[in-house]
């Protein structure tokens, strides 16, 4: 349970560690894209038809998600490097 309070930061996170949290909510959020591509496919399918190959594909379902997670990263890292 400690272990739980340590990751929340029971009521003591300061403002600075605000993009820690950020980043470890972006950084899932581009791994659960990246785990649920084929159910993003088909959702995506809704808003604008695209097949299941080529550049469009890529850059959904491979680029974004990478660039997320990239993104993600150095926000944690920002915090721990002082930028």
């Amino acid at each position: 349970m400690n272990l739980v309070f340590a990751i929340s930061g029971s009521g003591r996170a300061s403002p600075e560690d605000a993009p820690v949290y950020v980043g470890l909510g972006i950084v899932a959020l581009g791994l659960l894209a990246l785990v649920f591509r084929q159910q993003c496919y088909l959702a995506y399918q809704w808003i604008r038809p695209y097949p299941g190959h080529g550049p469009i594909y890529v850059l959904i379902h491979f680029v974004g998600p990478a660039v997320a997670i990239v993104g993600g990263i150095s926000l944690i890292a920002s915090r721990f490097l002082g930028s």
